[in-house]
């Protein structure tokens, strides 16, 4: 790396190497000094880890998405396409971040972003097929969920606990919402359903909650 890039790298500045999965780890010379990590370049699979200063992170393009680890003072993520997944537990020891924006990815992992105290936004927009059980469970201070077009379901405790989630607009494309999906979230009184939902799971959502929706699809199985 070029001694005058002390707090900012781009793909150009990093030295990835294989890792035994055929993915790619990040290694970076001064890497206490990095702070922001701006990735246009495409990997088949990608790991970060270990770079205590970091607070943002912007990836273009890569297959799959492995570990944003210990990078404890890492605050915004931007994800814009991702063609695989997100994998589980993306950010054990990096559970600070307050702000997530992803673009088009196919799966969000079970567990992905779950107990991430601190986070108050996600931004999902298009791409994402399937957000997995326990996705962002436990993110008390989330406060806004935007869901774009093209989710199609919504897994179990995906978004559990979330106690400071206040409204929720639901896009047409989702047919599946599952088993406590938006369980133990108090603040939760306002609920714009997708016309189109075929499965709703027993106690996707808590007691008095509005819903606002004019359903063209069949209920398998109604949890309001």
């Amino acid at each position: 790396m070029k001694k005058s890039i002390k707090r900012r790298i781009v793909d150009t500045d990093l030295n990835l190497y294989p890792d035994p999965d055929d993915g790619k780890v990040l290694k970076v010379a001064n890497a206490d000094e990095i702070k922001e990590v701006v990735l246009k370049g495409y990997a088949s699979g990608l790991y970060i880890h270990n770079l205590p200063q970091l607070e943002s992170v912007n990836i273009e393009k890569v297959n799959y998405l492995g570990e944003l680890n210990k990078c404890p003072q890492l605050r915004t993520i931007k994800f814009e396409t991702i063609e695989g997944s997100i994998d589980r537990q993306l950010l054990d020891g990096s559970q600070n971040v307050e702000e997530i924006e992803i673009g088009q990815v196919d799966t969000i992992d079970q567990e992905a972003f779950i107990n991430c105290k601190k986070l108050k936004r996600v931004s999902i927009q298009t791409g994402t097929v399937t957000i997995w059980d326990r996705a962002f469970s436990g993110c008390s201070a989330l406060e806004k969920v935007e869901i774009g077009a093209n989710v199609k379901a919504i897994k179990a405790r995906a978004f559990q606990s979330c106690t400071s989630l206040s409204t929720l607009k639901l896009p047409d494309t989702v047919f599946e919402i599952g088993q406590s999906a938006f369980a133990n979230c108090p603040e939760l009184k306002q609920v714009v359903m997708p016309a189109d939902l075929q499965t709703i799971g027993t106690g996707s959502f808590g007691k008095g909650v509005l819903f606002s929706t004019s359903f063209r699809g069949a209920l398998s199985k109604s949890g309001i």
